[in-house]
């Protein structure tokens, strides 16, 4: 996290930098190719990087996960009383419902930490952003 944290201190002031010059070499000659074609890309290109740090800074609320345990409590709840009637066990519903409610909190979890091990990753997205970002130099 802290090689991270400087990258994008880094990437922020190298950005800054390339703002100044477009800036500053729109503002030397106007209506130029700068102000149509360079100026509108270094702002796509600063707005995509914000996003990216944004998406991974934010997590799921806290009632997205309170909700999540409130459904596995109720439908506990509700699985149980439907199956206390019966004097056989079934062990066909118990265990898809326990395999469905592990996937949805794993998928949720996976979800939440992409760069861990799982099935949701974004290796590809990093190696492109490190690619631009050493293509900047």
């Amino acid at each position: 996290m802290d090689a991270l944290k400087s990258e994008l201190t880094h990437s922020t002031a190298l950005q800054r930098q390339i703002w100044k010059h477009a800036v500053a070499a729109e503002q030397k000659r106007k209506f130029s190719a700068v102000q149509t074609l360079v100026v509108p890309s270094i702002d796509r290109m600063i707005d995509i990087a914000t996003i990216q740090t944004v998406a991974l800074q934010r997590h799921p609320p806290a009632a997205v996960w309170g909700m999540l345990a409130l459904t596995l409590m109720v439908s506990c709840l509700l699985a149980g009383y439907s199956m206390s009637g019966s004097r056989t066990r079934n062990w066909v519903h118990i265990i898809a419902f326990c395999l469905l409610f592990s996937a949805v909190i794993y998928v949720n979890v996976d979800f939440e930490y992409p760069r861990m091990r799982g099935f949701i990753r974004i290796d590809e997205m990093d190696r492109l952003l490190v690619q631009t970002l050493e293509d900047m130099k």
